[in-house]
Order: structure tokens, then C-alpha cells, then sequence
């Protein structure tokens, strides 16, 4: 259900839940002010500023807020910058948006996220094109660091464009790359000896998928409890979101249908759902969970998540593990996804150093083979020798870590904790804050 405005001809949209929101309690509040300050207002526009009043007012805010930034930024040592470049579907303009991540000293070691920019680049974006203005918008914010670390996509020219720089793949986008690859026709066909994503399910996929546009198209959808999600290619784990709204609505939209038989569209759409078998649905919704859980695991902008990308690769890689009662088709594209998954997302050193720095993995021989943890130690010990002014934590042996709430992490990495080391509650601590300051740059939330 929505909200429609009519505003000069125009017919504007909006959810109910508008109201609720800060912005337009803020609005509501200072109009608020203005009737209780001037009373009944008779001519709006002898109040209401001009848009050219609003433009200059608007400049003002903004190099106000970007010195305070600049200010702010200069006593940084260290950023993680992430970057990626985007286009418009409806300008078709090309962008790219930086943003930096980093740690204050003096506000307890928090991770900041700050967008600095997003700027229009209709340029071809080639690496030493993407470069020059990534490093632009750095040096406009004094943000220029030789240890800076730069995370973006898998894409040539952004691994081209930080070649000589501390670069890192951005491990959600490479989870979205083995499932878009793990999910499409055009994978079934494969030199590389992978068995290939079982045409059952790219059936059961599409199947869901046009039940979706036919249930919005026949306003089947606004009677259902829950509404149907379709699938958005720019949205991560949405073929799962479009199957799990599906198998929800199921019975409800069989019934819906049969009532509704008479519409051509109806009876398309009771068609599809006579095909569904709901068994192959439930078990590739089973499958493809723990790649939601994943992702959203690793999405963060305030607090690193550096340590926990090899722990992803292998708690999947288990939950793809072939088990008895897999069917066929669920076999085969659990085996599918594993080849995908070692294809594209891919563990490099410095992951293996972070993992080292938490207290709850570093004794898992699993994790960390005997040549991973010798090059990881050799790795931190480079990186801590580098340092010469951390701060050591104020702390005694007594001390004892507030209790924390239960984080989806917890749950989906519980079995890699199972043995966790014997590290007291002291270097837990310390840990814990190197692997802040150290590894910040982790934080692998991208702009796509």
C-alpha cells in the first residue's frame, strides 16, 4: 500500500511509513516552529526562501562540512579506501564514488566510514584513468597515504588501477560472482571439467521469476500477505529472495489463481505453479541461505571484517559438502557452486594475517595450515614493527570484557569455535585492537 501525492500535475508515490521517517519528522517540526513563531500564514511565498537561496545556502553547508572533514582526516595515518565505479540507468552517466575508512585514536578506536566523493567520470574507464581520479579526490581531501589500502571489485581495470598499492578484492562481491555464475544457463556449458548448474534448477529459477511478473502484472500481489520479490542483478542474493518469497506465498497464490481462472494471465501463472516442485524448491533455498548469511556477516562499515573472509570460504565450502539424503539435482548443484567458489573467491595472505589476530581462530590448524600461519607471522610481525607509536592497551589481568550481544557471525562461525585458544582475557583485548588498527581496511561494503 502507498501514498499518493499530487503536486502540480504530478502524481507522487510513497510508502505510508513516510511519515515515520526523521526526514520528514523534521520537516513536520519546523513547520511546526514557523506557524507557532508567525501564525496563519497567508502568502507561503513571502516566507518560503528561493531556489537560489537554497543553492547558495546548500554551497555553504557543504565546504563548511568538507573542511571539518579535512581537518579531521589530518591526524589519520592509515585509510581504507574503497572505490567503484557505477552508471546511471536512466543518464546513462558514469560515476565513481570514494570512500575511506579509518580509525581515530583519541575516540577509542573506532572505524569511521566517510563517502568523500561522487563524482561524474564519463571517461572510458581505464586503470590509469580510474587512478588519476581516485587519487584526485584523495589529495582534494589531504587523504594521500602511502600505506593506504584500496578494496574494490574483481574487474581488470580495477586491479590494473591499484597495482602499486596494497590491493584487496572485495570478498561480497566475489560471493556475488560465484553465485551469478553458479545460477546462470551459460555456466552449464564448461571446459573446465565442472559438472555445471542442473538445468532443473535454472527451470525452477525462471519459473519463480515469471510466476513474480505475473502475479505484479495480474495484482494478484497486493492480496497476498507477504509480497513477491523479484530478482534484481544489482542486488546481492536476490534469486534466493525471489525463491523465498515464492515458496512463502505458495499455497496462497495456488489458491488466489484457481479463484481467478477466468484471466488469461491467471491461468499462465497456475500453470507455472502446477510445475513447481516445492521439494527442489525448499532444498536450493536451503543451499543458497548460508550465502545470505555470508554476506551479510561481511558487510560492515564499523568494524572490520577482515579476519572472518577465509572462515566464510570454509564454512560454505562445508555447507556445500555432499551429504546422503542430496538428490541428484541438489548434489550436483552443491558440487557446482563449490567449483565456483574456489574460482572466484579467492583467500589472499593478508586474510590469513588478519585470522591470526583473532584469539578464537588462531590455533585452527583448519584455518591456517602450517605454511599459512608462518607466512601470517612473519606478515604481523612486519606489520607491528612498522608501528612505533601504538598505544598499549590500559588494562590488568583482571580485567574482564563487557558481555556482547549475540552477532549473526556468532551462529554461522560457531563450529570454528568450538576449540578456541587458551588466550587470556588480556589478549583478547589487545588483540582485538590490533586487529582494528591494523586491519580496518577490511570493511568490504561497495557501492553496485
Amino acid at each position: 500500500m502507498s501514498l499518493c501525492i499530487t503536486i502540480a500535475d504530478n502524481v507522487f508515490c510513497r510508502p505510508y511509513a513516510i511519515i515515520e521517517g526523521d526526514g520528514f519528522k523534521e520537516l513536520a517540526t519546523k513547520l511546526i516552529s514557523i506557524g507557532a513563531t508567525y501564525g496563519k500564514i497567508g502568502n507561503v511565498n513571502e516566507i518560503l526562501p528561493s531556489a537560489t537561496t537554497v543553492s547558495r545556502h546548500l554551497s555553504s553547508v557543504v565546504s563548511t562540512a568538507k573542511e571539518r572533514l579535512i581537518k579531521q582526516l589530518e591526524s589519520v595515518k592509515q585509510f581504507g579506501i574503497t572505490t567503484d565505479a557505477w552508471t546511471h540507468q536512466h543518464t546513462n552517466d558514469s560515476y565513481v564514488t570514494v570512500t575511506a575508512q579509518y580509525i581515530e585514536d583519541a575516540d577509542g578506536w573506532y572505524v569511521h566510514s566517510q563517502i568523500l566523493a561522487t563524482r561524474i567520470d564519463n571517461d572510458r574507464h581505464t586503470a590509469d584513468n580510474i587512478r588519476s581520479v581516485v587519487q584526485s579526490i584523495l589529495e582534494e581531501f589531504e587523504a594521500v597515504r602511502t600505506g593506504n589500502v584500496y578494496i574494490t571489485d574483481n574487474a581488470s581495470n580495477m586491479k590494473a588501477a591499484f597495482r602499486d598499492a596494497t590491493w584487496l578484492g572485495c570478498a561480497c562481491h566475489n560471493l556475488n560472482l560465484v553465485l551469478s555464475h553458479g545460477l546462470s544457463l551459460s555456466a552449464r556449458k564448461n571446459d573446465g571439467g565442472d559438472c555445471g548448474v542442473p538445468q532443473e534448477v535454472i527451470e525452477l529459477v525462471d519459473a519463480c521469476k515469471e510466476i513474480v511478473t505475473l502475479a505484479k502484472r495480474s495484482k494478484i500481489n497486493n492480496q497476498l500477505e507477504t509480497t513477491l520479490k523479484q530478482c534484481i542483478v544489482t542486488r546481492w542474493n536476490s534469486v534466493l529472495t525471489t525463491l523465498k518469497s515464492v515458496s512463502v506465498n505458495l499455497e496462497q497464490l495456488q489458491i488466489t489463481s484457481v479463484t481467478n481462472n477466468e484471466d488469461k494471465t491467471n491461468r499462465k501463472l497456475l500453470r507455472l505453479l502446477a510445475d513447481i516442485k516445492e521439494s527442489l524448491l525448499l532444498e536450493v533455498i536451503r543451499v543458497l541461505e548460508p550465502f545470505d548469511t555470508a554476506t551479510k556477516c561481511l558487510s560492515s562499515d564499523s568494524k572490520p571484517t577482515l579476519h572472518l573472509v577465509a572462515p566464510t570460504k570454509l564454512q560454505l565450502a562445508k555447507a556445500l559438502t555432499l551429504a546422503a539424503t542430496d538428490s541428484a539435482v541438489v548434489a550436483q548443484l552443491k558440487q557446482h557452486l563449490r567449483d565456483q567458489l574456489e574460482r572466484y573467491f579467492t583467500i589472499q595472505p593478508l586474510h590469513h594475517t588478519a585470522t591470526l589476530l583473532d584469539p578464537r581462530l588462531k590455533n585452527n590448524d583448519e584455518l591456517l595450515p602450517l605454511e599459512a600461519r608462518q607466512h601470517a607471522v612473519i606478515s604481523l610481525r612486519q606489520a607491528v614493527s612498522a608501528v612505533t607509536d601504538v598505544d598499549q592497551p590500559q588494562t590488568t589481568q583482571d580485567d574482564t570484557p563487557p558481555a556482547k550481544k549475540a552477532r549473526l557471525e556468532d551462529g554461522f562461525f560457531a563450529s570454528l569455535y568450538d576449540n578456541p585458544s587458551s588466550s587470556t582475557s588480556n589478549e583478547v583485548s589487545i588483540c582485538s585492537q590490533l586487529l582494528t588498527r591494523f586491519l580496518f581496511s577490511s570493511n568490504v561494503v561497495m557501492v553496485i
